[in-house]
């Protein structure tokens, strides 16, 4: 009863032509919040939450820009950005810092004795 519900919430929602579904595929603690991470075309999305509060199924978010931007025929040219410490969750085994650079949200695994780095740099396709 309750993935029909879903099912009905989704069909009746009205869906935009520059927004796209991402599907839940994990989450994780951090004190008083959790974050719920989402599959949207490739990409990582990561949404915060109260704890208490269960991560959706699907989300519906704003289509990413190289999605609506047409296809090239000149190679993309990766580039390399510094991405900000917001968090970290773990235990004494593993760490899980998570950095943020033009709003998207990266995690890096550290072993649970080290600090999370301020920065690190992140590679992306423009």
């Amino acid at each position: 009863m309750r993935y029909l519900a879903l099912l009905l919430t989704l069909s009746l929602s009205p869906v935009h032509a520059a927004q796209v579904l991402g599907t839940y595929h994990g989450e994780a603690e951090n004190g008083d919040t959790k974050t719920c991470f989402y599959d949207v075309l490739g990409l990582t999305y990561g949404r915060t939450l109260d704890e208490g509060t269960p991560c959706e199924a699907t989300i519906l978010v704003d289509s990413p820009a190289r999605a609506q931007q047409p296809q090239s025929t000149l190679p993309v040219q990766p580039q390399n950005l510094t991405a900000r410490y917001l968090r970290e969750v773990g235990d004494d085994i593993n760490r899980i810092c998570y950095y943020e650079a033009r709003g998207e949200t990266y995690a890096r695994s550290v072993a649970g004795n080290q600090l999370c780095p301020l920065t690190i740099q992140v590679r992306v396709d423009d």
